[in-house]
């Protein structure tokens, strides 16, 4: 028998699973382009040198598992395997360095999908709930607005694909983070975050365990 859709709790849930901290993450774990290059990643030798200054950001190139092993931290037990793909299929990113500060802001376009089971669904609703059409479209609809909370032109939509709910996210995300740093080693050390780089000439390329490859240039 079907059960029917408790309107309020399936929003309340479907907000909480796609709330605040699934976009925290969606901030840092994407990859992609900028807008008009190509892409550019080789491998990062640390090799240090001064980093101070303003950097334009050219390539992300993250650990293929990178993204969704970040979001899926983020999500309910029962949702680990939600994330199917995220990406930044273009940006424009600048990276800017003080002596003890460092700031990244710009924008970025973002394509996400997600997989969200019965299962995943009833641990945030608290609710055993049959999926269909009808369902999916209304998880969509109760998460929507408040993904446009940090993402305005958020526009999500879900339907019934085999036994789960298929998820399409997009969007333009507008980046402004700031973190303290310090350098050791040929590393930028950002909290627990140690991250080999190397500077060489007008060129800055990163690799951390959590974003991958950054590589950058000053404008």
């Amino acid at each position: 028998m079907r059960h029917r859709i408790p309107t309020a709790a399936t929003a309340r849930g479907a907000r909480s699973l796609a709330g605040g901290a699934l976009l925290c993450a969606l901030l840092v774990a994407c990859g992609g382009k900028k807008s008009g290059e190509q892409d550019g990643c080789s491998e990062v030798r640390a090799c240090g040198g001064d980093v101070v200054g303003s950097w334009q950001v050219d390539a992300l190139c993250p650990d293929p598992t990178t993204a969704t092993q970040l979001l899926g931290t983020q999500l309910p037990a029962d949702c680990q395997d939600a994330v199917q793909s995220v990406e930044l299929p273009s940006y424009d990113l600048t990276l800017e360095y003080t002596a003890t500060t460092r700031k990244l802001s710009g924008t970025a376009a973002l394509n996400a999908t997600l997989s969200l089971s019965a299962t995943c669904i009833a641990a945030v609703t608290r609710i055993q709930l049959m999926l269909s059409d009808s369902l999916c479209s209304l998880v969509a609809t109760a998460a929507a607005p408040q993904l446009r909370t940090n993402l305005p032109d958020a526009m999500l939509t879900c339907k019934l694909a085999d036994t789960n709910c298929a998820c399409d996210l997009t969007g333009t995300l507008t980046l402004n983070s700031t973190a303290n740093y310090t350098v050791s080693d040929k590393q930028i050390v950002e909290g627990d975050n140690q991250q080999d780089y190397c500077v060489s000439g007008d060129k800055l390329a990163l690799h951390s365990a959590q974003l991958g490859q950054l590589h950058a240039r000053r404008p």
